[in-house]
């Protein structure tokens, strides 16, 4: 999407501006009190705007810095309009603003806006806020921001907000109070108000506009009744003052002023219309469709070619359009310029919305669609496909508009513009939807990305309208083949939606049904956004082994994540890639092979990184996989850097798998060291978010990890309350969805005492768990049955139990799933150390583990890796130093003057002698291992 670079500047200063000082000073002193946000709120014509620009005139200018003031600041300016309450283009366009004065700031933002899956609005804002941190004072202008009603930007504005660096301050310039917790603001001092009470001209101001800028003959009390009768309202006195301009009798013009705003207007614009020339009412009428106005757009506009006129008449006078404009801004007829080179305009507001209404009562509703539509040709033409097609449905051409849509769609998935995209169509006639398949298809790809499963399943029901047909024609031999294409494309969004509803059998049996026809429709065409079957295969590979993953399939799921993974690669579906590496992953460390559920961690970050230089967000989830395992190992270093950048990376697009391991996995290394506290606390924000982002399927787990660690601190009221609210009973029959929390609330019944109960609970979930191939869920069963044993007076069982775990768990180097369940476990496991035979000396790895301590001991890490196996080489070294430097892959390849895919080379190199998988893990590890010199 092009942007408009106009709406980023600063509406330059006329000449004969009012000095403002007693508003000016208003605004700086709640810039040096450090308040962080300045709201100047009023209605039309107040000055709000040029206000605005008039403090942000001193952008840079040292002497702010005297006399106690904060450092100069440098300024962004933003110009919003209905259009940019999509809010994926509102923070493109906010980023745009802030680069234009701080080029560096807002990169990682505008990665995650320009991903394929809709990005969490409040992780951009916490990008920005991390990047604004790092630069110099700055103040943002967001101008007109009563066009904004998208609940959406409004709370992650106010977040951004909330989490300001010092170094920013927000300016608004608004109609009415928008809902950013301005009063909570007031009452904490971060909030400089401007109203309409203050903005409006003093007498004096008036006396000096009228007589001064204006240069009117007006006597004083002349003025001061203009000045009473608008009530200082300045857009009033500049209608007034034009229509003065050339009256004899301007007493009389005054005394017969009179009436509240709208007639004032009405009148006034009738009065300032009729004294131009005729030439000119026709380029302001014609043009007032129009947002924002240059030459060339005016020239398409108007539909015949103009020829000058006697220029000795009238200075106004004009041929082509971009004159006509300088002429409209040098007369003061309501133009303001958006750039330094007088190439965009706009009209006031006001003055646009009156042109408007005139225009339609004079020329009709044919004339106003006929100038809209050349301008949609126009921008169309020019590169902005929202302008072309806000123009479109304007003109009301549908045709026109339809075409437009289908070929910008793809474009809109791909930024994440979808609530723009879903606009669009909403604007279509019903009829005209209902009768396109391939628009309700775009719209129900739209509504599921976003989150609107019943719209999207409206949409598809439109679709089998549409075509005669539903999806249960499919197994029909005879359907005509132009119907099975569509119809498959019906059954792929019904099987996400199915994911997306927890439908267990209906995934796996939609999925099914989808690959058998994906597979039969060779070259059918489809409908909406895919161009061929093949582009679908990987998105039902994923949800197939999705259905497989929660219905307890763990062999199955994870041979359908192979798949899937290779249709991925195919297809260069990065995304689909990265989430099927990691569900695989997590299958392999269920099945207890975390050797190779690391290896897949890794392989699949270093393919990420290999495709993009970016940080992805989609490496949360194998990141946060990869550091439950290194906590698992009791590489607490290690994990701590894994899981922090996990949880760092999910929140971008708010991934809630990717924030449940990681969070979970950051409180477990809080309780490794004694802080239960900082463990709770972790667990507690994160159930908030959670409930926030209404994630029904994760709040659940979520709750019942915070409910373990309440067991294993001591606080068993919170436990118990847990236990008692979430559903399970220890007689219920095990489902492999809720097996987690089975063995949660397993545990909390042996922290209640209740040791039979938990006793036969575990009994049947290692039952199940071993049925399911599940050897990681069974070794953390048997060395709780240990336990239960144990409390129970059995220790011939408990040491079997436990000696079983010992057997299973060697091989893996599992180390946390023993030394998590503290001095009991240490007791049975030296109650052991005469009969494990073999796995003596893992034993007394694990016994070492108890004794130091891991809260004494913030480095233990008894079941590393040893130092390398293999070492690096000379270049390798070189390379890892210029990493540790923070210079890039093409930074490096210019120092040591070799090829990028060389640099690339040494790197995976690195990365696979060290055991890590990025950048971050490789610096870390290399100071541990003495490579790098220590912080």
């Amino acid at each position: 999407m092009a942007l408009l670079r106009t709406k980023l500047f600063v509406p330059p200063l006329h000449s004969s501006l009012i000095a403002r000082p007693r508003l000016l000073r208003r605004i700086e002193d709640g810039w040096r009190r450090g308040h962080g946000l300045t709201l100047l709120a009023a209605p039309a014509g107040f000055g709000k705007t040029t206000l605005a620009a008039a403090w942000l005139a001193r952008d840079g200018v040292p002497e702010a810095a005297q006399d106690g003031a904060p450092q100069p600041f440098h300024s962004a300016w933003l110009s919003l309009d209905q259009h940019d309450n999509d809010p994926i283009r509102f923070w493109r366009y906010l980023i745009a603003a802030l680069q234009s004065r701080a080029p560096a700031c807002g990169q990682t933002a505008l990665a995650m806006l320009e991903s394929a899956a809709p990005p969490a609005l409040d992780a951009v804002a916490a990008a920005l806020a991390n990047d604004l941190a790092a630069g110099e004072p700055l103040v943002l202008a967001l101008d007109d921001y009563h066009a904004i009603q998208s609940g959406a930007i409004h709370e992650s504005l106010s977040f951004l907000l909330d989490h300001r660096p010092p170094q920013l301050h927000l300016l608004i310039t608004t109609r009415e109070d928008p809902p950013l917790a301005l009063a909570r603001r007031r009452a904490r001092m971060q909030l400089t108000e401007v109203r309409a009470a203050e903005l409006r001209f003093t007498p004096e101001e008036a006396a000096d506009f009228l007589t001064t800028t204006m240069r009117l003959p007006l006597s004083p009390a002349d003025v001061a009744a203009l000045e009473r009768r608008t009530e200082g309202w300045i857009v009033g006195l500049h209608m007034a003052a034009l229509s003065l301009q050339g009256r004899a009798d301007t007493a009389a013009f005054v005394r017969s002023f009179a009436g509240d705003d709208r007639y004032v207007s009405d009148y006034l614009v009738e009065e300032v219309l009729q004294r131009q020339p005729p030439e000119l009412q026709r380029f302001l009428l014609e043009t007032s469709p129009l947002e924002r106005l240059s030459g060339p757009l005016c020239d398409a506009v108007l539909d015949e070619g103009r020829k000058t006129k006697d220029e000795s008449k009238a200075s106004l006078v004009f041929a082509p359009s971009s004159l006509a404009l300088e002429n409209l801004e040098r007369a003061n007829l309501f133009v303001v310029p958006l750039d330094d080179r007088r190439e965009w305009y706009r009209y006031h507001a006001l003055f646009a919305d009156l042109l408007r209404k005139r225009l339609l009562q004079s020329a009709g509703t044919a004339r106003v669609a006929a100038i809209h539509l050349r301008a949609s040709a126009w921008f169309a033409a020019a590169g902005y496909p929202n302008e072309a097609i806000g123009h479109a449905l304007a003109a009301a051409d549908y045709p026109r508009a339809v075409a437009l849509i289908a070929g910008h769609a793809p474009a809109c998935f791909e930024r994440s513009e979808l609530y723009v995209l879903l606009e669009w169509l909403r604007a279509l006639p019903d009829e005209l939807r209902a009768a396109r398949p391939d628009l309700a298809m775009i719209g129900g790809w739209a509504a599921l990305a976003t989150g609107q499963l019943d719209a999207a399943e409206a949409c598809m029901q439109a679709i089998e309208r549409a075509l005669g047909a539903s999806i249960d024609a499919l197994d029909a031999p005879d359907l005509p083949r132009a119907l099975r294409g569509p119809l498959t494309e019906v059954l792929v969004v019904r099987t996400s939606l199915a994911f997306n509803r927890f439908d267990l059998p209906l995934i796996r049996r939609l999925a099914e049904r989808a690959m058998a026809q994906l597979s039969a429709l060779a070259g059918d065409s489809l409908v909406g956004l895919f161009n061929s079957a093949a582009q679908l295969l990987p998105v039902v590979s994923f949800n197939l082994a999705l259905g497989q993953e929660l219905s307890g399939d763990i062999g199955a799921a994870g041979r359908t994540f192979v798949e899937t993974v290779r249709l991925a690669q195919e297809q260069s579906n990065i995304h689909i890639y990265a989430l099927a590496m990691s569900h695989l992953a997590q299958m392999q460390a269920a099945q207890g092979r975390l050797r190779e559920a690391a290896a897949t961690c890794r392989q699949e970050l270093l393919r990420l990184e290999d495709m993009n230089e970016r940080p992805s967000p989609f490496a949360g989830m194998a990141l946060a996989s990869l550091g439950s395992i290194q906590y698992e190992w009791n590489d607490l270093d290690r994990a701590r850097v894994s899981l922090e950048r996990a949880v760092e990376l999910a929140r971008v697009w708010a991934s809630w798998e990717g924030m449940l391991i990681g969070v979970y996995g950051l409180a477990r290394l809080h309780a490794a060291r004694g802080d239960w506290p900082a463990a709770l606390a972790a667990m507690d924000e994160l159930a908030d978010l959670l409930e926030q982002r209404r994630q029904p399927a994760a709040l659940p787990a979520a709750l019942a990890l915070r409910a373990r660690i309440c067991a294993e601190c001591g606080r068993l009221e919170e436990a118990a309350a847990w236990a008692r609210a979430c559903g399970i009973r220890a007689e219920d029959d095990i489902t492999y969805m809720r097996e987690g929390e089975s063995i949660i609330l397993a545990r909390v019944l042996l922290a209640l005492g209740r040791h039979e109960d938990a006793g036969r609970l575990l009994g049947r979930l290692l039952m199940a768990a071993e049925a399911g191939e599940r050897r990681g869920r069974a070794i953390e069963l048997l060395a709780l049955q240990a336990r239960a044993h144990a409390a129970m007076g059995e220790p011939a069982a408990a040491r079997e139990a436990l000696a079983r775990a010992l057997r299973m768990a060697e091989p893996e180097g599992y180390a946390r799933i023993f030394v998590d369940e503290g001095a009991p476990m240490a007791a049975l496991l030296r109650s052991l150390k005469d009969e494990v035979g073999s796995t003596k000396s893992y034993l007394d790895q694990l016994l070492r583990a108890f004794e130091i301590g891991s809260a004494a001991a913030p480095h233990l890490s008894p079941l590393a890796a040893q130092p390398l196996v293999e070492p690096l080489s000379q270049r390798e070294r070189e390379v890892l130093a210029l990493i540790a430097a923070g210079l890039s892959n093409q930074q490096i390849a210019v120092r040591l003057i070799i090829s990028l895919t060389t640099v690339k080379t040494h790197a995976a190199n690195i990365f696979g002698k060290l055991g890590v998988a990025s950048r971050t893990q490789a610096v870390a590890e290399a100071r541990v291992l003495g490579l790098l010199p220590r912080e």
